[in-house]
């Protein structure tokens, strides 16, 4: 399916037609296996987390002009470095909205299937993958090994800018007692050529995203055609309802999964909902859950990760635990657990910030690269896992009767 699909989309940048139309043929491919299918359209500003290192770069270089020009210049130069600092904070880091509206709006579309259960639905599980793909990040692209330290020396330089703008503005003004020394603003002038390179952080270049995150929607699909099979063979989820969602915009801040969330709270909230996100699945020797998500500002559910480990290790597979770390950016699961719902995710890509093997948001991320036993491995741990929810239930209600 995810080559198939490649091979008409390569590209489906979030907000552009191609990725649209690639939601039209993955919803007509659920059709196959769910009782219910719809395409829900959205609002989304791709430009808004685009935009991030450029406008960083573009900021550093004025707030230091600025700086030179001394005197009330240095509230200017205190008020843009403070602006950037909240601008690339909400948008590439805490994932907020805060900033969209100041960009142009395009249309997303979110994929929607469900597969209900034999008898009354006692809770659902949202099998959650994501079908747009991103611009290529130069610091992966080449280099690996140095993308983080070079990302990491950039903000540090950013920040130390920031700090010593705010401390020269409280020094002009009136009855201000602190004084930045000289050599501070040389350190900001030292950091000038690391943070100029943020301006090219992400190139014009588009990766086909195979890995991430197509083939996790495909798997998604694959998962819902297995139960619909097992319904058919007399081995139908008793009390689970399989909700299946391919978002859009998840690589321009989770945007998908955000508006699904907030359209259908109600819906999520009235039933004991579970979320199981499949992202970025390269490599069986780097398959984790996560703990943590969203840069590791996030909580993940314990619980959920626990049983995941369990099932894991009941099949033979091997499934490590650990945080997205700081910088490591985020996945759709952080857009449930942030409204209250019990999230986990699954990935196979390397968690080490400092890695020669990173493939997501490069040229390399195609279908070839990615391996065949990591997939289903994925596929049987996460059906592992829906079998175990949706027995406990069983067994559960047939407990209460007996009595």
């Amino acid at each position: 399916m995810t080559e198939r699909l490649l091979q008409k989309y390569r590209y489906r940048i979030a907000g552009t037609p191609e990725c649209r139309e690639a939601a039209h043929e993955i919803a007509d491919h659920l059709r196959n296996c769910c009782d219910d299918v719809h395409e829900e359209t959205f609002v989304l500003h791709p430009l808004a987390l685009w935009y991030v290192g450029k406008a960083v770069a573009a900021n550093y270089l004025l707030t230091l002009v600025l700086l030179f020009l001394g005197g009330s210049f240095n509230y200017a130069g205190a008020s843009l470095c403070i602006i950037g600092l909240a601008y690339s904070l909400s948008q590439y880091v805490f994932y907020l909205g805060v900033f969209d509206r100041a960009f142009a709006s395009s249309l997303g579309c979110n994929v929607v299937g469900s597969l209900e259960p034999e008898r009354a639905a006692k809770q659902q599980i949202v099998l959650v993958g994501h079908h747009d793909s991103p611009f290529i990040f130069n610091f992966l692209e080449r280099f690996q090994g140095m993308a983080f330290i070079r990302f990491l020396l950039r903000m540090l330089a950013y920040a130390w800018l920031c700090v010593y703008s705010v401390v020269a503005s409280i020094r002009h003004s009136p009855g201000g007692i602190l004084a930045p020394m000289g050599i501070p603003l040389w350190i900001a002038i030292a950091g000038l050529p690391f943070a100029l390179q943020l301006f090219f952080m992400m190139g014009k270049a588009k990766s086909p995203g195979a890995g991430d995150n197509l083939n996790s929607t495909s798997m998604v699909a694959a998962l819902g055609q297995y139960f619909l099979g097992e319904r058919h063979n007399g081995f139908p989820l008793k009390h689970t309802r399989l909700i299946l969602l391919s978002t859009d915009g998840e690589e321009i801040g989770q945007r998908g999964a955000i508006h699904y969330v907030q359209a259908h709270a109600s819906h999520l909230h009235a039933t004991p909902t579970l979320a199981l996100n499949i992202d970025s699945v390269y490599h069986a020797r780097n398959l984790t859950v996560l703990t943590r998500d969203r840069n590791g500002t996030c909580r993940l559910s314990d619980s959920m990760v626990s049983e995941v480990l369990r099932v894991a290790d009941d099949l033979g597979y091997s499934l490590k635990r650990a945080p997205i770390p700081f910088g490591g950016g985020g996945t759709d699961a952080a857009a449930f657990a942030v409204a209250g719902i019990e999230a986990a995710s699954i990935v196979g890509m390397p968690m080490g910030l400092v890695s020669r093997d990173h493939l997501y948001h490069t040229s390399k991320d195609t279908v070839e690269h990615i391996e065949i036993g990591a997939v289903t491995s994925v596929l049987a741990i996460a059906a592992g896992y829906v079998r175990m929810i949706d027995d406990r239930s069983w067994n559960t209600g047939m407990e209460r009767e007996k009595r």
